[in-house]
């Protein structure tokens, strides 16, 4: 116990170090030309929960150990890339989109870091947790979610209550530590959601009257890399060095005899001689390497298999075979274009202006951000889907697909929505006070014959 208390105590001064440092200008990475400015106070803000609920979450993770603690590392990493990101939006002008996406790489890297550690240790008898904390990772992308960011962290921390619930019915009673543990996860994450709608309410909160982003320094370009490790000591073999040597001498020798350098050839006689002698050529067999045997084992979720694909071609935006991409952005849109996404993973694709239509096809855990959609935005054998609508859309289907949340705009209320063969679907509406209310779409259905014909009716559940 007494142990347990001292790493604790040392946990909290480290964060109290880092927090004095990164006031002062001193860290971060971040340089705006004074090194003496204070930080505002939604930094002050996001700096609370670091120093507090992900510094108990990350200090029960290293307690618990095993598979856990690696990716407890990362999860740190993730938080402290974010807080320069925060840092620089909030004395720095908006960028341009291509800024934006340079500014954000270190939280997408990170983020993809968490979620590829869980998919190569599914055998781990830690998996609910990495997967618990690889279901709520993906709230860290609201920095790219507007005008309603505080929802899709909401989102993420309902999908890793799943296997929180899984911890604490295994470990109730067991070990306290990983009880402890899953309750501090959904404590982070609706922490961060209350800061995130305090602060950035409709997006991140840049300032109107800072610098320009290239006046600053990337998140995590501090300084140059540390030195490589020392070259490894010489092992003194006399016996292998000297055949080296007389080799390189005997080939320099041979150079220096010029245009006699062939005199020491075997001359080929006749029936020696492949064209001269078609026997040779029958009994002759091509080569055939052997096939060498893995020995690295694949994980068991492998990314779609395909050729990547970003582009325009003709009339039709192709978005193929992504697989972990948070910043895929298509702009320069026009009305006679259609989107097509397809077999994307975890990919995060928002598109710009005014399209023809959407339609995202046999894709997972995928989210689409788009305006203004002139016919309709289709969802087919999919699973896991979040599309959000920032403009106009005169229709919606789902069809064959297996979870698809979709966030309306006030242009889109009166959408149509049409499903089919489907499940875990749910539409939100936006409110007065900015959040959303979450309606789900019915997926049981009650038909009677009245006398004439079949009356179908929606099938209600109370309790």
């Amino acid at each position: 116990m007494a142990a347990d208390k001292l790493d604790n105590l040392v946990s909290r001064l480290e964060a109290v170090t880092t927090r004095l440092e990164n006031v002062s200008g001193g860290g971060g990475g971040v340089s705006t030309g004074g090194s003496g400015e204070g930080v505002s106070a939604s930094i002050q803000a996001y700096d609370d929960i670091i120093n507090t609920q992900l510094a108990e979450l990350v200090a029960l993770g290293n307690k618990i150990g095993g598979d856990v603690t690696p990716q407890m590392t990362i999860f740190k990493e993730l938080f402290t890339a974010q807080r320069e990101f925060l840092l620089i939006a909030s004395r720095c002008k908006k960028p341009a989109d291509a800024a934006l996406q340079t500014l954000i790489k270190a939280q997408a890297d990170k983020l993809t870091a968490v979620q590829e550690y869980r998919e190569m240790r599914r055998t781990s008898k830690d998996f609910n947790h990495l997967s618990a904390v690889s279901e709520a990772v993906a709230g860290l992308g609201w920095v790219l979610i507007a005008p309603a960011p505080a929802p899709y962290v909401k989102e993420s921390q309902d999908s890793a209550i799943f296997y929180t619930n899984r911890i604490l019915k295994d470990f109730k009673d067991k070990d306290q530590t990983r009880v402890d543990w899953a309750k501090a996860l959904i404590k982070l994450f609706a922490a961060l959601q209350t800061y995130v709608k305090a602060n950035h309410t409709t997006g991140v909160s840049w300032n109107p009257r800072g610098v320009d982003v290239s006046s600053v320094s990337a998140p995590g370009a501090a300084g140059p890399p540390p030195p490589g490790p020392p070259p490894p000591p010489m092992v003194e073999t006399g016996a292998s060095v000297k055949p080296a040597a007389d080799g390189r001498s005997q080939l320099f020798s041979a150079l220096n005899k010029g245009a006699d350098i062939t005199s020491g050839l075997k001359k080929v006689k006749d029936d020696e001689k492949v064209h001269k002698n078609p026997a040779l050529r029958q009994g002759a067999k091509s080569f055939t390497p052997p096939t060498p045997k893995s020995t690295v084992q694949a994980p068991h979720t492998a990314p779609p298999k395909g050729q990547p694909m970003c582009e325009l071609d003709r009339k039709k935006w192709r978005v193929e075979y992504q697989h972990g991409i948070r910043d895929i952005v298509i702009a320069n849109t026009n009305l006679q274009q259609v989107v097509y996404i397809y077999k994307c993973e975890q990919t995060t694709v928002q598109v710009k202006g005014k399209v023809n239509s959407i339609c995202i096809d046999q894709c997972k855990k995928t989210a689409v951000v788009f305006e203004d959609v002139v016919c309709a935005v289709d969802i087919i054998n999919s699973a896991s889907i979040q599309a959000q609508s920032m403009g106009k859309m005169p229709t919606l289907n789902i069809d064959k697909t297996d979870g698809a949340q979709v966030y309306l705009n006030t242009l889109s209320l009166n959408a149509h929505i049409i499903s089919a063969k489907s499940s875990e679907m749910n539409i939100l509406v936006p409110k007065p006070d900015g959040d959303y209310e979450e309606s789900a779409i019915p997926e049981q259905f009650q038909t009677l014959w009245n006398g004439t014909k079949l009356v179908t009716t929606c099938v209600g559940h109370s309790g």
